[in-house]
């Protein structure tokens, strides 16, 4: 994510650019320098006057993510009469951890819904997100008349659960790999136990056990046809 942070001052109708750069370059460059003054168009650094108002305008100039974001920032000063220097009350910003080298999942091979009620899901996939080398996508949209208590997706040895017992959803988009808002993500049982997707879910976020009365919708990667389709 690259910003740039700016001084505006209304009453010269200046801006000047104070930094700009990633938001990680930037907020360490401020902590780490004590600051930058402020400053308007044509002037040298000064201070406030009394009555004076500045705008102080950090934007998002690019982004590699659709993801919110949310920033604090915290404004620290000090009296200049009799000060010899400005100084920092920060730290530099640690080098950012990002974690261990990883692979791009596998495509869905399977995916089941599960409600807790006795009715007609009528499941409809709106949309595949990316696809794996072999077609296979490792995310889907989908869409279901009745609301969904799980939906439970297997991708190559892992398995992704959504929870959605809080309410009653509708809709939703899944993705393989790990996805945040993924309720569990970690390797699949053996095959006997993943062949009731709905009974492992209700073990690990319900109480223990999927309603006799409920509903299971159960599709399958045709990758012959490069759709799902449903086990009967």
């Amino acid at each position: 994510m690259n910003v740039e942070l700016r001084v505006e001052c209304p009453d010269s109708d200046d801006t000047v650019t104070i930094a700009e750069g990633t938001l990680r370059e930037v907020f360490d460059g401020l902590r780490a320098n004590a600051g930058e003054p402020l400053r308007c168009s044509g002037e040298t650094a000064r201070c406030f006057e009394p009555g004076e108002a500045v705008e102080l305008v950090l934007e998002v100039s690019s982004s590699g993510t659709t993801e919110d974001s949310a920033s604090e920032l915290e404004f620290y000063a000090e009296q200049r009469r009799y000060n010899a220097g400005a100084t920092t009350p920060s730290d530099s910003l640690a080098q950012c951890d990002m974690g261990d080298e990883t692979t791009p999942s596998e495509g869905i091979s399977w995916i089941a819904f599960c409600s807790g009620s006795d009715v007609t899901l009528a499941l409809t996939i709106l949309d595949f997100g990316d696809l794996d080398d072999d077609g296979a996508p490792r995310s889907l949209t989908w869409e279901t008349d009745a609301g969904v208590k799980y939906v439970v997706v297997k991708s190559g040895q892992n398995l992704t659960i959504y929870d959605y017992s809080g309410g009653s959803t509708t809709t939703d988009t899944v993705t393989t790999g790990g996805n945040d808002d993924a309720d569990f993500y970690g390797s699949a049982p053996s095959d006997s136990r993943s062949s009731d997707p709905c009974e492992m879910a209700a073990e690990k976020f319900g109480s223990g056990s999927f309603s006799s009365s409920g509903t299971s919708v159960k599709l399958e990667w045709d990758e012959k046809n490069e759709t799902f389709t449903e086990n009967s």
